[in-house]
C-alpha cells in the first residue's frame, strides 16, 4: 500500500511549515517506503509516498490554470474502474489513478465517490472553493484518519 497524508490551515502560510512538513511524510515511512511527492501553497499541503512493490500505484495529481492551481489529488489504493472513468471523461489513455479522481472531481465534485470501485483513500483540495474533501472505499478497507484542531 502506499499512504496520504495533507494540513490545511487557512491561518497559517504552510509554505514555511518545512520541519512539520517533512515529519509528516517520514511519518508515512511504515506504510510506504517508496517516493515522495509533495505538493503544497500557502494554506494547504498534500503528499503521498509511493509503494514500491505496486507498479500503477495511485499518486499525487494537479490541474493548474496558467501559473495557477485548480485542484489537485492525492490517491492511495487501487481504482479497478480507472479505465472505465477515464474513458468518461476524455481522459487520455493511459492516465494514472489520481489524474483520473481528479478530473472526476472537476466534473462531478465530492459525487466523484460514488463512481470509483476498489480499495482507495483520496483526498482533494479545491483552491477554487478552498475546501478540502476527503473520501474511501465503501467498504473501509484503506484506513483514512482525520483530526480538526
Amino acid at each position: 500500500m502506499a499512504a496520504i497524508t495533507g494540513w490545511t490551515d487557512p491561518e497559517r502560510d504552510l509554505r514555511e511549515a518545512d520541519a512539520t512538513v517533512a515529519q509528516l511524510i517520514a511519518d508515512l515511512t511504515p506504510r510506504a517506503r517508496g517516493a515522495a511527492s509533495l505538493w503544497s501553497d500557502r494554506e494547504a499541503m498534500l503528499a503521498h509516498r509511493a509503494d514500491p512493490t505496486c507498479p500503477r500505484g495511485a499518486g499525487l495529481a494537479e490541474l493548474r490554470d496558467d501559473d495557477r492551481t485548480i485542484a489537485v489529488a492525492v490517491l492511495d489504493g487501487y481504482l479497478q474502474n480507472t479505465e472505465e472513468l477515464a474513458g468518461t471523461l476524455g481522459v487520455e489513455r493511459g492516465a494514472g489513478p489520481a489524474d483520473v479522481l481528479l478530473h472526476g472531481y472537476l466534473a462531478w465534485g465530492p459525487a466523484v465517490a460514488e463512481r470509483l470501485e476498489g480499495n482507495f483513500a483520496f483526498a482533494v483540495w479545491d483552491a477554487r472553493a478552498r475546501r478540502l474533501v476527503l473520501g474511501r472505499d465503501r467498504i473501509g478497507i484503506t484506513p483514512l484518519h482525520y483530526a480538526r484542531g
